[in-house]
């Protein structure tokens, strides 16, 4: 399995080596993307607060720069983007699912997998278009 999709992600960045057609198709993509979403999901790797390119690409078994060649050409956003994105959804999840005036931006900084409050907020931001403090404000008020 993990040679086919290594066969299948050189095709679809354009580096097989052999005179045969790239394979480059949605449903590779989809299924390169499946694996790796779903690896994130329900490993929640992203919670480590120094988790890194090299580490998925380490637990994914995939070469690094396929990974990121992966990352970046197809899926169209850097690692930290991929990565944010999937801390943010999480931390909202703990924002929804706590009660209102127990929300402490500080435990969900770490919680979230985050190693510092101005990262997360400029994630949370650009993911959201709220800050955290108004984010968690207006979830009081609807």
């Amino acid at each position: 399995m993990e040679r086919k999709l290594l066969h299948i992600l050189r095709s679809l960045l354009g580096m097989n080596k052999d005179d045969h057609p790239p394979e480059a198709d949605d449903a590779n993509v989809d299924l390169i993307r499946v694996r790796i979403n779903s690896y994130m999901l329900q490993q929640k790797p992203f919670l480590k607060p120094h988790y890194k390119l090299k580490d998925l690409a380490d637990d994914m078994q995939m070469p690094l720069h396929q990974l990121s060649a992966f990352l970046n050409k197809r899926l169209g956003m850097h690692f930290t983007d991929y990565l944010n994105q999937f801390r943010i959804k999480y931390c909202e999840d703990l924002i929804k699912n706590e009660k209102p005036g127990r929300i402490n931006l500080k435990e969900l900084v770490t919680k979230s997998g985050f190693h510092n409050r101005n990262t997360f907020t400029t994630a949370f931001k650009k993911f959201t278009g709220k800050t955290p403090s108004d984010y968690i404000r207006n979830r009081l008020y609807t």
